[in-house]
């Protein structure tokens, strides 16, 4: 079994979200119980907590779980994200079946990310994607835990 533990608990106040108080907890509990009662091997989770969770070591450890010669066709993966989530309008451009777009929140939301730009959150549509390659590369056997809001249709 491979995994990838997300917790957030530290978001700044520039976020507009609250810090949390168990989210970090919640998922540092969560990969010892992969651990201790499921005997996964240590070197087989990738954790990111607060500052380590930003949106692109996110995305990339998606990428690195599609990619890795480590995990074989057929392997279960497990993805745990304990963190805020949220939701927006729907871009127009994005012919999207519903006027609102959920979203997984990283560390670094709303942090700059350039002149005039700042950090987005994950789309259920970004992370839709991206537990297609994973599929596609690794298999169907995925399961994927979120522990926030608004994150139904993410991994549909």
């Amino acid at each position: 079994m491979h995994a990838l533990i997300i917790g957030i608990d530290d978001y700044s106040l520039a976020t507009g979200f609250k810090p949390l108080r168990a989210a970090v907890s919640d998922a540092q509990h969560f990969s010892d119980w992969l651990v201790y009662e499921q005997k996964v091997d240590p070197s087989s989770i990738r954790k990111l907590y607060n500052a380590e969770a930003t949106r692109t070591a996110i995305i990339k450890a998606f990428q690195d779980l599609a990619t890795s010669s480590d995990i074989k066709k057929g392997d279960p993966i497990v993805i745990y994200y304990a963190g805020h989530g949220s939701e927006a309008p729907a871009p127009k451009e994005w012919h999207w079946d519903s006027p609102r777009v959920q979203m997984i929140i990283p560390w670094d939301y709303k942090h700059p990310d350039g002149p005039n730009r700042t950090v987005q959150g994950i789309p259920d549509r970004t992370i839709g994607y991206l537990l297609t390659n994973l599929s596609m590369n690794k298999g169907d056997n995925i399961t994927v835990v979120t522990d926030c809001c608004y994150t139904g249709a993410g991994s549909r």
